[in-house]
């Protein structure tokens, strides 16, 4: 279950409680402030930062500093409860309108959806062959050039048809290869994990 954390003005409580209620009925553990109370640890846990502007939260020094808190991480999520401007910088960042007849449940929902996405499998079982050990085409093209070029080397060189100054080509060439492999499956280990923060 996804932790989202609503920041607002406090004197926004009761415009907020029903979107709190929406947010848990979608199956999210929602955390919100009660009162003056501020627990730190619940922004930290939370998987989505949802900063709920009005005209009173602009005004608000905690809720900028939480909605600034929350773009550093990547959590934040921005809705508007009624015709507040937003205070820069957040002005250039999307934000779901939730004000009037007709708020946007559908893009909120979707929005929220997205930022908390459930992490990738493991990826020793990930589909489609995009291991990061060798499970991508090139890793296993490279592997097999590698075992071949060293089948390659080491079949004359026990037969002694190959001088030294060839041998320490071959092997040059076969370290070449096992270090493009190597490298190519570190880079796919670093993509897919990139790819599954």
């Amino acid at each position: 279950m996804a932790n989202v954390y609503l920041t607002y003005s406090r004197l926004d409580e009761e415009r907020v409680a029903p979107l709190a209620e929406r947010l848990a009925s979608l199956g999210y553990n929602v955390q919100r402030r009660s009162g003056a109370n501020t627990t730190v640890p619940s922004i930290e846990a939370a998987d989505a930062i949802v900063v709920v502007w009005s005209r009173n939260a602009r005004h608000s020094i905690r809720v900028r500093a939480e909605a600034a808190h929350a773009a550093d991480r990547g959590a934040l999520l921005q809705i508007r409860i009624d015709g507040a401007k937003l205070p820069a910088p957040f002005h250039q960042l999307p934000v779901t309108d939730m004000a009037g007849d007709a708020p946007e449940w559908g893009a909120l929902e979707n929005a929220l959806s997205q930022l908390v996405k459930a992490p990738p499998p493991p990826l020793a079982v990930r589909s489609g062959g995009q291991g990061p050990a060798g499970g991508s085409m090139l890793g296993l093209a490279l592997l097999a050039l590698g075992f071949a070029a060293l089948a390659a080397a080491l079949a004359p060189s026990l037969q002694g048809l190959l001088t030294p100054n060839q041998l320490a080509l071959v092997a040059i060439g076969v370290g070449i290869v096992g270090a493009a492999s190597t490298l190519a499956s570190v880079w796919r280990l670093f993509a897919a994990l990139r790819a599954g923060s």
